[in-house]
């Protein structure tokens, strides 16, 4: 199993360095494909769940913006995973059928054959990551980040797999299920609304700005990046998307925002590093702006806006 090797061995910044995941991008009908496998195997017998939970991680290796991530592992030989399962660091055999699910800041490596086969739901706080991993070959999608009630279903998942207080196979089954339902929603939302029809070249450089949006990035820097020309990337980008390159960086590091502040107990000023604002001051203002709310009224109340 590939995928995870790759999580154990690479850091996000690698990837904030770069655009492109390792493997190959993959269509949304396809991925819609792999997620009906998935819920194949939740209604089975109960599948064997293995919890990945607890800080023990190596310096360095800290994946704190993985917020859970959940891996199908299909029918092929078991392999070995080692990781910080249910808070101490083990080595353990996972055999075919089996899922583990992880929460914040989850590590591990693990060693498998070529026949190996998995599907991985990786929600982070800036996307959503598909991978579908046959035969040591990666394939992916990205997604903007869970909300509504797809985030809730996350936050309980998550706390399912922290509970040690009680059995959680059958609520975590039923769980994901219920993830897999509303991801399937959201991706022919995201995909119909968002995807369709962007000439590739707005699509790559999409793709890279809901990579780097935390940096500082401008249409220079992206048309840079991907070594296109940045007027014609300028003049295809508002054609495709009725907005300049800007508006959109703009847009989406304010629902990122948004999204930390329903979900998460950052502060404001963590938020606002976090959504690629370098100056809290500014942060606010601007959210206000835009929203006619500031940061802390609106983690208050957020139905109202």
């Amino acid at each position: 199993m590939i995928f995870v090797y790759f999580m154990g061995k690479l850091s996000f910044e690698t990837f904030a360095e770069q655009w492109e995941w390792p493997g190959t991008p993959e269509n949304p009908r396809q991925m819609l494909f792999h997620l009906l496998q998935c819920e194949t195997l939740l209604q089975k017998d109960l599948p064997q769940y293995f919890y990945i939970s607890g800080s023990p991680c190596p310096p360095g290796r800290e994946r704190l913006n993985y917020i859970f991530r959940a891996i199908f592992h299909f029918d092929a030989s078991s392999f070995s995973m080692t990781a910080a399962f249910d808070g101490e660091i083990s080595e353990k055999t996972i055999p075919p059928g089996a899922i583990i699910v992880g929460g914040i800041g989850n590590w591990s490596t693990s060693r498998s054959s070529n026949d190996s086969r998995s599907i991985s739901l990786i929600f982070m706080r800036e996307l959503i990551r598909i991978v579908y991993t046959e035969r040591k070959q990666s394939f992916y999608c990205h997604y903007p980040p869970a909300g509504g009630i797809l985030a809730n279903m996350v936050d309980n998942a998550r706390l399912i797999t922290e509970d040690l207080s009680a059995p959680r196979d059958r609520r975590m089954n039923a769980m994901l299920s219920a993830i897999c339902e509303q991801l399937k929603l959201d991706i022919q939302k995201f995909s119909s609304a968002e995807k369709q029809n962007y000439p590739d070249i707005v699509e790559k450089a999409i793709h890279y700005i809901h990579l780097n949006f935390q940096h500082p990035i401008n249409c220079s820097s992206v048309s840079e990046a991907l070594r296109i020309n940045r007027t014609m990337l300028s003049g295809e980008f508002h054609r495709a998307t009725g907005s300049t390159m800007k508006e959109f960086i703009l847009e989406l590091r304010l629902n990122k925002a948004k999204w930390l502040l329903e979900s998460r107990n950052f502060k404001i000023r963590e938020i606002a590093s976090q959504c690629g604002f370098s100056d809290p001051g500014y942060f606010i203002r601007v959210f206000q702006e835009k929203l006619g709310s500031t940061p802390s009224r609106y983690r208050k109340n957020p139905g109202i806006f």
